[in-house]
Parts: structure tokens; C-alpha cells; sequence
């Protein structure tokens, strides 16, 4: 027993040392992350990082979430979360409108990585799609942070709108909507 505790006490003092010589100034380096709120509107190709299953506070259910990396762009490297409230015992209206949004949601996120049926929620980490972000305002104690307004794939074809201005073809080279 004598012997084991004196090993011990050694251990820690050699990891002590290890970790008190540091030798770290912070000015030396670049901080990397911006954890500032992302524009409205702005749009980042993303892979899925990572994907978990989390118990909520309550320990009426649980959460997905999902971890975001942007790929390219001036956000490249930056983060986002996405929590999907999935599971619950609740029975009532707001907890059956809360799954149906997450849903909604897992299913946009589903379709824009390419994948439409998933049977585990890993399937999805490496997936990438496109996001168009949105800012949720402050809240509390809680500072705003960007949501998710709109999920595509990442090389969908961008629907082409009609416009009034270009000539017809036919019709002696009048618009359709002048006719």
C-alpha cells in the first residue's frame, strides 16, 4: 500500500510540472472563430459534422442535434447547431406541433443532403446541402443566434423566372403579355 501511494504522489507531481510550464501568449496567435451572428439571408454550403441524440431538460424526451460545417466561402470553418425536438412523452398540442415542425425540418435537411430515407440519424454526418440563414433575435439571457430558414442541395438547378421585358419569338416579336 506504501508503495502505491508514493508512485501516486510521484505521478502527480511530474504532471504537475508537465501542465504549470505552459509558456502560451494568446497575442501570438490569430483567434480563428468569429462567433458573431451570420446576416440574414446569408447563404453557406455545409457538411454534416456530426449528429447526436440528447436528452431535453425536462426528461420528458429527447433532441437531435445536428452540427453544421461551413465548407467554402468567408464563413468557411465557422459552426452551426440545429436542434430537432423529434421525441417526447408529452400528448399535448404544443409538444405534437413541436414534432411535426422538427419533422418539417429533418425532412428539408434530408432532401437537400440527398438522402430521403434515413433509419439512424449518423446516415446524415458528411451529407451537404446548401443553407440560407436567418438571425433569431435575442431572447433573455440568451444572445441571437442564426436559424435555419431555407435548406437546398448544392448544385440544384435555380428555377429561371418569366420576365415581362424580353420579346416573344412569335407573335411579330411582341411579349406574351402584350397580346
Amino acid at each position: 500500500m506504501q508503495q502505491w501511494t508514493t508512485q501516486t504522489a510521484r505521478k502527480r507531481r511530474r504532471k504537475r510540472r508537465a501542465m504549470g510550464n505552459l509558456d502560451f501568449n494568446a497575442d501570438e496567435h490569430d483567434d480563428p472563430i468569429n462567433f458573431d451572428v451570420m446576416p440574414d439571408g446569408t447563404v453557406i454550403d455545409v457538411e454534416i459534422e456530426s449528429t447526436e441524440q440528447k436528452p431535453n431538460k425536462k426528461g420528458d424526451g429527447a433532441y437531435l442535434e445536428i452540427v453544421f460545417l461551413a465548407t467554402d466561402g468567408e464563413h468557411k470553418g465557422r459552426k452551426l447547431w440545429e436542434r430537432l425536438n423529434l421525441w417526447t412523452e408529452r400528448d399535448d398540442d404544443k409538444a405534437k406541433k413541436m414534432i411535426v415542425m422538427a419533422n418539417s425540418s429533418l425532412g428539408a435537411i434530408c432532401r437537400g443532403i440527398g438522402k430521403l430515407q434515413v433509419s439512424d440519424h449518423e446516415e446524415l454526418v458528411g451529407g451537404c446541402c446548401r443553407l440560407t440563414l436567418g438571425v433569431e433575435p435575442a431572447k433573455g439571457d440568451f444572445p441571437a443566434r442564426n436559424k435555419i430558414k431555407k435548406v437546398e442541395r448544392i448544385g440544384a438547378a435555380k428555377a429561371s423566372t418569366p420576365t415581362p421585358d424580353k420579346p416573344a419569338a412569335k407573335n411579330g416579336g411582341k411579349p406574351a403579355w402584350s397580346r
